[in-house]
């Protein structure tokens, strides 16, 4: 779970935790296990995704993302997702 904080309207700063599920996202570790490259090769990768996409660093790229820039098709991704939460 990762925190943040938001304005309200008063002015005041409140946390609020915000949750996303790991199944929607690619990280380098899922792109060296699809890919069978080193980890460098596969934060290269992910760093030109963000290039093109005019992401910042550290932004989470979405299944979607990885499946058209890829090619991959979106269904094997989530499949490979969940397969690989499984272990």
């Amino acid at each position: 779970m990762e925190e943040k904080t938001e304005n309200i309207e008063n002015g005041r700063e409140e946390s609020v935790a915000v949750s996303f599920n790991r199944l929607h996202f690619m990280d380098t570790r899922d792109v060296q296990d699809l890919h069978g490259c080193h980890y460098k090769t596969a934060q290269i990768l992910l760093k030109k995704l963000r290039c093109s996409l005019k992401k910042k660093p550290r932004t989470l790229i979405s299944l979607e993302e990885f499946a058209c820039y890829t090619g991959i098709s979106l269904k094997m991704l989530q499949e490979f997702k969940k397969s690989k939460n499984k272990e």
